[in-house]
């Protein structure tokens, strides 16, 4: 029997069928049926996973794991004892590692890809592809997979972007201005907020996912909570209806009275116990039947991602936060042990999955 999340309509990720038709349609109306845009977007995307897959190959080199598959297949648990890493930074590496067939499954164990044995059996081709992509991978690729690092303060994460100060800030905002563009914009149309009055938008940066939710809803005022600095970068933009609220919420509670609390690509940024802590701040802070919402890319499953989540596991590791790209079962769990019910979720887009929004409401 249907669980009382999928009668909500909350599809599963990567579905089939006609739920999979309308998220390609909205996919094509998100770039105004354009054939060329979405062709050019792809090939853009090639570039983004062509840096990963150095980065995949520096570290498998580096850290051994192919020197481990040269000698026999391995299970995931074996190569966690043989390489000691970090479980969450081996998972990432054995991931990319299979989206570029660089490695593959064979039943529990992991198995040399023809890719891998290709440069293995290529005379010095092969040590002179490898020795590039460890000279161009960069030493942080390699230094984030053998110890994931964590942040504890809001500062700590601009200064791990290596966005500190107010220049750093307002190019980050611009970064995240770029990346929210698309999102944003299927936010605002995925979620339902017409009962909702006050918004508070947790790490709402410079306010770009607020304005967007802003144009769509006149009844709606909006609240971005985020450090001094960014705050008053925000207020320099203006906005209608739209205040700032300065705080470092990993280290202060969230304000109390707003109808709903948005984490906008922001859980994805801390470790496993912070997400916890923010979501029950975020369940303190609403009164019983407020909504709290979050919005991420998912991974599908733990190993054989696509490759957007590789792109963005790659871009979490290296941020050096302690962050994780989660599944939609973690973010339940995580939801329901901080006292939420009605947990749902939306997959707007899926053929580039954009972004997965689930929402949760207090009891009461």
């Amino acid at each position: 029997m249907a669980s009382p999340e999928a009668k909500a309509g909350s599809d599963p990720v990567g579905g089939l069928g006609l739920a999979r038709v309308r998220r390609a349609w909205g996919f094509l109306r998100a770039f105004r049926f354009s054939p060329g845009a979405v062709f050019d977007w792809l090939r853009l995307r090639r570039i983004l996973e062509g840096a990963c897959a150095v980065r995949t190959v520096a570290a498998g080199e580096d850290v051994g794991l192919f020197a481990a598959l040269r000698r026999g297949p391995c299970t995931p648990e074996e190569l966690r004892r043989r390489l000691q890493l970090p479980p969450e930074c081996l998972r990432i590496l054995l991931d990319s590692a299979l989206h570029f067939r660089l490695v593959r499954r064979k039943g529990e164990r992991i198995v040399p890809g023809r890719l891998l044995r290709r440069l293995w059996h290529s005379d010095g081709l092969g040590v002179a592809f490898t020795a590039y992509c460890v000279a161009n991978a960069g030493a942080g690729a390699i230094a984030a997979i053998r110890r994931r690092p964590s942040a504890r303060r809001g500062e700590e994460f601009y200064r791990a972007m290596g966005c500190a100060g107010a220049d750093g800030i307002r190019r980050y905002g611009s970064y995240m201005a770029a990346t929210a563009s698309l999102s944003s914009q299927v936010l605002a149309r995925t979620w339902d907020l017409r009962r909702v009055e006050r918004l508070l938008d947790v790490g709402g940066g410079l306010g770009h996912v607020s304005r967007a939710l802003l144009r769509r809803h006149p009844r709606l005022r909006a609240t971005v909570a985020d450090l001094p600095a960014v705050c008053e970068e925000g207020r320099r933009l203006g906005g209608e209806r739209l205040s700032f609220v300065p705080l470092d919420f990993l280290t202060q509670p969230l304000p109390a009275g707003h109808d709903a609390i948005l984490f906008a690509r922001v859980l994805h940024d801390w470790d496993g116990e912070t997400a916890d802590r923010l979501l029950a701040k975020a369940y303190a802070a609403l009164a019983p039947g407020g909504e709290v919402a979050i919005y991420e890319i998912l991974r599908r499953r733990e190993l054989g991602n696509a490759g957007s989540v590789v792109v963005a596991q790659w871009e979490v590791l290296l941020g050096g936060t302690g962050g994780d790209v989660r599944t939609l079962e973690d973010y339940r769990r995580r939801l329901r042990r901080a006292g939420f019910d009605s947990v749902r979720a939306r997959h707007p887009v899926d053929l580039q999955n954009w972004g997965s929004l689930i929402t949760a409401r207090r009891p009461g």
